[in-house]
């Protein structure tokens, strides 16, 4: 019998190596956000991002909760939604949860913080219908935003629209710091990358949600549709996996800028321009 074991061998090897084949090409498809042609007849019966700040069980810190949940008006082959978080203009966390079969998703998670901050948070609602042979999906954005101002140990206030003269104070100040950022990044990456910015309209990742209704300049609805869930595709390949820096090196997103959207006036692409949490710049090109 024992010169039969290496052909068991080489068998169960193969059978290991198909197994591990099959597992990571399956992961590969689900950890994956895909643009297909939109369904008009698939619609959300609702979609959400959430954030909301509450008094901590520790003395000295807050509670910020964040919420997203869709729900599609029926089932669908696969739902999937991905949010982003971000704390003064750079990534905190990413939310992302796909099943099959289902009509809704619901994630949340809390932090707590004792320092103030200004938190925005965006998600993208993905279903996708198989029917027959023909595949189709739907897609929606979702946003929220809330400002916390940490007054000392144990008291907060949290708002969206400031309202008296010290959260007036603190917001301005606050939001001068993160576009006196951006236009730092800007500068550099026009020399870096031989930008003619004024081909550009530029927008923060935050504004996407307002192309759930809105046109970009020289696009009809269709077809920003289109451009806009195929950014995200690509935003999630190219920026929530990893950024590439150069061929051998991907750094994580966690502590990354909000990438900055360059949409070109002639309506043919988009620049992503993001600097990573070690300061280094990282650029791609999203075909329209």
């Amino acid at each position: 019998m024992k010169k039969y074991r290496p052909v068991f061998f080489i068998i169960a090897v193969s059978c290991l190596i198909a197994f591990l084949i099959f597992y990571f090409e399956k992961s590969n498809v689900q950890d994956s956000i895909t643009y297909f042609p939109e369904d008009m007849g698939l619609s959300y019966d609702y979609n959400e991002t959430e954030l909301s700040a509450k008094p901590a069980v520790t003395e000295n810190e807050y509670e910020l909760d964040w919420k997203v949940q869709s729900q599609t008006h029926e089932k669908v082959y696969l739902r999937e939604d991905l949010s982003l978080l971000y704390k003064d203009g750079r990534l905190l966390a990413f939310l992302t949860k796909w099943q099959e079969d289902t009509q809704t998703l619901e994630q949340e998670k809390r932090f707590k913080f004792q320092d103030s901050g200004k938190f925005k948070a965006i998600s993208f609602h993905h279903a996708e219908k198989h029917q027959d042979d023909h595949i189709t999906g739907k897609d929606v954005m979702s946003y929220d935003y809330l400002s916390v101002m940490a007054n000392g140990p144990g008291t907060f206030q949290s708002f969206q629209i400031p309202i008296t003269p010290e959260e007036q104070e603190w917001q301005a100040k606050n939001d001068r710091s993160i576009q006196d950022k951006r236009q730092a990044i800007l500068k550099e990456a026009e020399k870096k990358f031989q930008l003619i910015l004024r081909n550009y309209y530029i927008f923060p990742l935050s504004h996407l949600h307002v192309y759930n209704n809105q046109t970009l300049p020289g696009l009809d609805k269709k077809t920003t549709h289109r451009a806009i869930s195929q950014l995200w595709e690509g935003l999630y390949k190219n920026y929530v996996l990893g950024i590439k820096i150069k061929e051998n090196q991907i750094e994580k997103p966690i502590g990354s800028t909000m990438p900055l959207i360059m949409y070109d006036k002639k309506a043919t692409h988009f620049l992503i321009l993001v600097e990573t949490k070690e300061g280094e710049l990282a650029l791609y090109r999203q075909k329209i």
